[in-house]
C-alpha cells in the first residue's frame, strides 16, 4: 500500500508545474519552450529511473527511494554545470527541485505524504481477510 501510493505521489510531484527555473526559458527535448515555474519531467528518463525497495525487520519496515538516472542528485539538490561539458562555456546554476524531500516532508506547496493512512489501510484489509 505504501509503495504503490508513494510511487504515485513522487510521480505527481515531479509532474507538478511548481518548480522554479531561474526565470529563464529553455527548450525541452520535444521542441517545446518552457519557462518558470515548470515541472521537472523532460524526457521521462529520471522519472522512469525510480526504484522503491521495501525491507521488513522485526520492529520496523523501511522503503528505500532511489533514482538511478545519473543526474538525479543534480536535479534534486541543484548545482553548477558547464553546459554539454564545454570548459569554455559559462557556468550555469541549476536550482534545487527537491521533489522527494517535498513529498516526504511537505514544502513548495506540496502536502507531506500521509504514510500512516496507507499503512492503516493495509493492516485493516489484512485483518479483515484474516478474521473474515
Amino acid at each position: 500500500y505504501v509503495v504503490a501510493s508513494l510511487r504515485g505521489a513522487l510521480d505527481k510531484n515531479m509532474d507538478s508545474s511548481i518548480w522554479g527555473w531561474s526565470g529563464r526559458e529553455t527548450v525541452r527535448s520535444n521542441g517545446t519552450s518552457v519557462g518558470s515555474p515548470r515541472n521537472i519531467v523532460d524526457t521521462g528518463r529520471l522519472k522512469k529511473s525510480l526504484s522503491l525497495k521495501e525491507s521488513y525487520q522485526v520492529t520496523k519496515s523501511t522503503v528505500l527511494i532511489k533514482y538511478t538516472a545519473p543526474y538525479a542528485n543534480l536535479v534534486h539538490n541543484g548545482g553548477v554545470i558547464k553546459p554539454y561539458g564545454n570548459r569554455n562555456a559559462n557556468d550555469v546554476i541549476l536550482p534545487a527541485r527537491p521533489w522527494v524531500r517535498a513529498t516526504l516532508e511537505g514544502g513548495f506547496g506540496i502536502e507531506p505524504f500521509d504514510m500512516d493512512s496507507h499503512i492503516k489501510r493495509g493492516v485493516d484489509e489484512a485483518w479483515a481477510s484474516y478474521i473474515g
